[in-house]
């Protein structure tokens, strides 16, 4: 069947459009980035050549199948999405026209991110031994992401002056909460005057 069209006026649109997802960087600096889609409406002498309408988006988490994740309008063709960290994403989309012509590809992955640990870890100081000059402190701390710490970074601050490091400790191995623990000495000033730390 010929979709050629001989006389004055052109035939409905029949053809398909085609679209992509714009390539994205291997490795994300934030878990929110922009995901953005291109495409066009090509046109066959004789028909009408409607122009894309709207694409659907789809995401693969860690290699797993596809899912439809949002739409955007050919106007606004890109959307922000927002990941989790130690994950990889795979991105595809299927574009239709004004017409109601929908893509038709093989399904796989037009470009992908990794998302890497972005997450900030949650320490604290849970206790201090003061019964002596020479003070017990202990801490504890984790990762939301799942990594293990890798350094426990300890400040002091006397009498609301400026805060100094006073030790770099390495981390307990992780119980099977995630939580990693360290214990050191801090010698107070023993001047004879009360201070606030």
């Amino acid at each position: 069947v010929s979709n050629v069209n001989f006389g004055n006026k052109p035939g409905p649109d029949t053809t398909a459009p085609v679209s992509s997802v714009d390539t994205l960087p291997f490795t994300a600096t934030t878990k929110s980035f922009t995901v953005s889609v291109s495409g066009s409406d090509p046109g066959i002498y004789g028909q009408e050549q409607s122009d894309v309408a709207s694409y659907d988006v789809q995401v693969a988490t860690g290699g797993g199948s596809f899912q439809h994740w949002t739409t955007v309008t050919a106007a606004s063709p890109s959307a922000v999405f927002t990941g989790t960290s130690n994950t990889f994403y795979s991105f595809r989309s299927v574009v239709r026209d004004v017409a109601g012509n929908v893509e038709s590809k093989p399904i796989g992955s037009e470009t992908f991110i990794y998302v890497p640990d972005l997450d900030a870890p949650i320490t604290s100081v849970t206790a201090v031994d003061w019964s002596t000059a020479t003070c017990l402190i202990d801490m504890s701390g984790s990762d939301v992401s799942g990594s293990s710490l890798d350094l426990f970074q300890l400040y002091v601050q006397i009498d609301g002056g400026t805060a100094a490091k006073i030790a770099d400790l390495t981390p307990s191995e992780p119980d099977v909460g995630g939580v990693s623990t360290a214990q050191t000495q801090f010698q107070a000033t023993s001047d004879g005057v009360q201070h606030t730390y």
